[in-house]
């Protein structure tokens, strides 16, 4: 069956300071900060830039935070990451001491170290410090999502990754459904901007929005799932 495969995960938290997010930022910060520790972790020492690397094949940071395509379509130049924060329930929030708090995140890259990168590096992100004030905190439990974003098991927790737990991923089907479908909703969670020969401040045209996402789930299946789909690109 032609899908769409990805691991939705929640990391949970506990400040041991006051941390603070500042409005549309909380996504951001995660980000980044997940991005500098986990290229300390991953690369080797006096690496200038992943880019350039001659060891970017087997790095894990190149492949997962600065992924590239030598060629092919010109869309993967700079290709999609294969993860996903949600955390807009941060955005202007202020944690308190001892408070628990979480966000999650959606890995398309199915490998089965890719986890354990994640929880490496955000255990010494959260260590370090998050938001403005470098608060700081620690990873109490890592679990795994059904679809409707419900914890089903703990893949993390006491310190411990639990790699013999098997939880299926979820799957998106893209196959075209029984009955015609004569409406969708969309609901932008991200600050995203589509263009083509018209103000970016005007809601997109549907061909571009459709194209849009045609063309970022066609990268996201060549580089981490099936391979490139048979999508009509006219």
């Amino acid at each position: 069956m032609l899908a769409l495969q990805l691991i939705p995960l929640r990391f949970h938290l506990e400040a041991r300071q006051p941390i603070y997010f500042p409005p549309g930022k909380a996504s951001n910060i995660l980000r980044g900060g997940f991005g500098r520790t986990f290229r300390s972790i991953a690369c080797a020492p006096g690496c200038s830039s992943p880019l350039t690397c001659n060891f970017r094949q087997e790095c894990p940071y190149a492949r997962i935070f600065e992924p590239t395509l030598e060629s092919g379509p010109s869309g993967l130049a700079d290709a999609p990451r294969p993860f996903l924060f949600r955390a807009p329930h941060l955005d202007g929030v202020r944690i308190a001491l001892n408070q628990p708090f979480h966000f999650d995140l959606h890995l398309f890259d199915m490998r089965p170290q890719i986890i354990a990168y994640f929880i490496t590096a955000f255990q010494q992100f959260a260590e370090s410090g998050i938001g403005p004030g470098k608060g700081a905190a620690f990873v109490s439990a890592v679990s795994i999502l059904d679809a409707a974003r419900r914890p089903v098991c703990d893949i993390f927790s006491d310190g411990v990754l639990r790699s013999n737990v098997a939880c299926p991923p979820v799957e998106i089907s893209l196959l075209p459904p029984d009955q015609p479908v004569g409406a969708v909703s969309i609901r932008f969670l991200t600050p995203t901007e589509l263009s083509k020969n018209q103000p970016a401040a005007e809601p997109p045209a549907f061909v571009v929005l459709l194209s849009r996402l045609r063309n970022r789930i066609s990268n996201l299946l060549t580089l981490y799932g099936q391979g490139k789909p048979d999508f009509d690109f006219t």
